[in-house]
């Protein structure tokens, strides 16, 4: 799976996900991109953005009983 951490993901989230090739956006060149343009880009090269930011268009009803700090991925349509 190919993962895209925003830039408010610890960098360090990388090496506790063997077996996928993740990126973080600082890396692909793109800091500071906005929400939309960020999943525009993301497009084809990713197949989720993960992100603790909630403007990036990620919504949740409520994090998983039990995991209050949960965050929803996006999947990169």
């Amino acid at each position: 799976m190919r993962i895209l951490l925003d830039e408010c993901v610890p960098r360090g989230l990388k090496r506790h996900l063997p077996g996928h090739e993740v990126q973080t956006v600082p890396e692909a060149g793109w800091s500071g991109v906005k929400n939309g343009l960020l999943l525009a880009r993301a497009k084809g090269r990713f197949d989720v953005l993960l992100s603790t930011d909630p403007r990036r268009g990620i919504s949740a009803k409520s994090p998983r009983k039990g995991h209050r700090n949960s965050r929803p991925v996006r999947e990169v349509e």
